[in-house]
Parts: C-alpha cells; sequence; structure tokens
C-alpha cells in the first residue's frame, strides 16, 4: 500500500460531486485519506497488480484528489470505476482526447475523439475479475458521459456511454435535499415504472435512513437506485455489510475505522423488483477521493 495514504491537515474534503464538505471529526493521528480503501480493495482483486498499476498512473496524470473512486459489490463480487470531472463543460479542459492519449493502451484502436459533447464528469470501468483489466482483452470501446439534466432541487443529470459515433442513454439521476424534499422525493419514486411496483420500502433504501445531506434517485436501464450522500463512515461500514461486501474489506473496515472516521462517504444501492412487489437489491457502491 502506498505510503501516500496518510491523510494531511491541507487535504481537501469533496464527496463524489467534487463539492466541498466539513469533516465529520478532527483526523486521529495516524490517519488515511479515503484512497486507502481503494488501494486495499486492489489487493483482494484477480488482476490488482495491473488495476494498481493503471489507478496510480490516474493519479500521477490528474493528481491527487482529482479523481472519484466507485468500488462496486454484486454478490460479493467487486468492479471498479473512475470518475473525472470538469464543471467547465464546453470550455472544460478534460476531454475525451485527454483520456486516450493519456491511456492509448486502455482503449480500442478503432475509438474515435470528438470532444463536441459539453459533459461535466466522464468515467470509465475497470473490469476487476478478468485476467486483464480491459488494457489488451477487450480493450475500453466507450467511456461514460455525464450531462447537466432537468429535474430534483440540488442537481440533475444524465449518463450516456459513447462510443465515439454514437450516444446511449444509460442512467437519469435526481439530487434532492434529504431534510426539506421528503415529499418531491415521494413524488418522483412514484413515477418510476419500476420503483412504484414495489408495495412497502425498505427502511434502508428511504431518504433519512442513513443521516445523509443529500438522497439522489436515480432510474436506469435494468434497475434503479438510491445514494447517500455525506454519511458517517460507521453508516457506510453497515451498508457495506448489510450489502455483501467481500468479508475481507469488511474487516479492514472495521480495523482502520478509528483512522477512516474523520471523512463523509457517499454510497449507492442499485435494486430491481420481484414478482411480488419488493424490493430486491443487487448491487453497493461506495466512493471516495483518489
Amino acid at each position: 500500500m502506498p505510503d501516500s495514504i496518510l491523510s494531511r491537515p491541507n487535504d481537501p474534503a469533496r464527496d463524489f460531486c467534487q463539492w466541498p464538505y466539513d469533516l465529520a471529526s478532527a483526523p486521529v493521528p495516524g490517519a488515511l485519506r479515503q484512497s486507502a480503501i481503494l488501494f486495499h480493495a486492489l489487493t483482494l482483486f484477480q488482476n490488482g497488480p495491473e488495476l494498481l498499476e493503471i489507478v496510480l498512473r490516474v493519479q500521477a496524470f490528474w493528481g491527487r484528489f482529482n479523481t472519484v473512486w466507485g468500488l462496486k459489490s454484486a454478490n460479493g463480487r467487486l468492479g471498479l470505476e473512475l470518475y473525472f470531472y470538469d464543471y467547465d463543460r464546453a470550455e472544460r479542459q478534460t476531454k475525451i482526447s485527454t483520456f486516450v492519449r493519456a491511456f492509448p493502451d486502455l482503449f480500442a484502436s478503432s475509438f474515435i475523439i470528438d470532444d463536441v459533447i459539453p459533459f461535466f464528469m466522464c468515467s470509465i470501468e475497470l473490469n476487476a475479475e478478468a485476467r486483464s483489466p480491459f488494457i489488451v482483452d477487450p480493450p475500453l470501446t466507450t467511456l461514460d458521459l455525464y450531462t447537466d439534466g432537468v429535474g430534483g432541487t440540488t442537481s440533475a443529470g444524465l449518463c450516456h456511454a459513447w462510443d465515439g459515433e454514437s450516444l446511449t442513454l444509460k442512467n437519469i439521476y435526481h439530487f434532492y435535499d434529504s431534510h426539506s424534499d421528503r415529499a418531491k422525493i415521494a413524488s418522483v419514486m412514484a413515477a418510476s415504472a419500476r420503483t412504484s411496483q414495489i408495495k412497502n420500502m425498505p427502511p434502508e433504501l428511504c431518504p433519512g435512513a442513513w443521516q445523509e445531506v443529500n438522497f439522489v434517485f436515480a432510474q436506469k436501464r435494468s434497475s434503479d437506485c438510491v445514494y447517500f450522500t455525506r454519511i458517517t463512515f460507521q453508516a457506510t461500514l453497515e451498508i457495506c455489510a448489510r450489502f455483501a461486501f467481500p468479508p475481507d474489506l469488511l474487516i479492514f473496515f472495521e480495523n482502520q475505522k478509528p483512522k477512516l472516521a474523520h471523512h463523509l462517504f457517499d454510497v449507492g444501492i442499485d435494486y430491481t423488483v420481484s414478482s411480488e412487489g419488493n424490493a430486491l437489491p443487487e448491487k453497493a457502491s461506495i466512493y471516495g477521493l483518489l
């Protein structure tokens, strides 16, 4: 694990939207950065050494804290996604060509560079299970691009997969203040073709369940998802345990809890609906700064 995982007094505190927040508490001696979680998780991946090399290259190229990592657990299997922000949109410095030229070994040679889309974030998914994390077999053929959307009270966005030639809609996100927007949250969830079928929403998927600042509702192609922003590390640990993160990672969380408790985290839970009208959680995700 790199020596750079130790927290420093001037470290920024930002959530998965790169919005600043106040730390939950003062860091204890030997406190860790959020990236400590990612670096430990990489040791659990089948292709951890290859992924570590990519992560360190990303960190060196974009600088510390400028990339958001997302660890995804589905039935105990981990996945990794990296998110790159530039809120200047049409005037942004982070371009598709930036990624392809910085990491030519990650992209298919057929990938077409086109920077006309005014995205504020893009992301890449890396394969944590195969022998090659999309370095050679197979290379990345798409980027996920995030653009402004309509709705929500705090923010809204759309996610499209971009293959260099065409866009495919993947997700629609709406951000709400978790405390003051309960009626609006209930209304938008009731209008979802999927969530509206749930007879009794599990309490852990409802606004306020984890004392979050913002509640995010997303409609995706094969699931709906709720996100809880800026929750405590204790709440994050409970969600990860409840939604089947690997035991080795949960042990790390428990052992390092005092050293990570000054951070706030963002968590997402994807779910589908059974024929009986029950919510079926399929994936949980946690996010932090690289």
